[in-house]
């Protein structure tokens, strides 16, 4: 099964989802952020993985990839 792992990056990188929330300017909603950071959204929109990925790049000045924000565990 597919999960994010934003809530641990966000951690890593001492950024608050309210933080990144901000600072996407508008593109997306503190809800969806919040959601994100605590696994609960179960679908992968790419335009917000994009957003998402463009943003803490821009807060850490690092490369952020989707293995950076996502995993896929073996739930056997």
């Amino acid at each position: 099964m597919a999960r994010w792992k934003l809530n641990q990056y966000l951690a890593d990188h001492n950024i608050t989802a309210y933080r990144l929330s901000a600072e996407t300017k508008g593109q997306l909603s503190r809800t969806t952020v919040y959601e994100l950071a605590r696994g609960e959204t179960t679908r992968l929109d790419l335009k917000t993985l994009d957003v998402v990925a463009a943003t803490l790049k821009r807060l850490t000045g690092k490369a952020v990839t989707a293995c950076d924000l996502l995993e896929v565990a073996d739930d056997a």
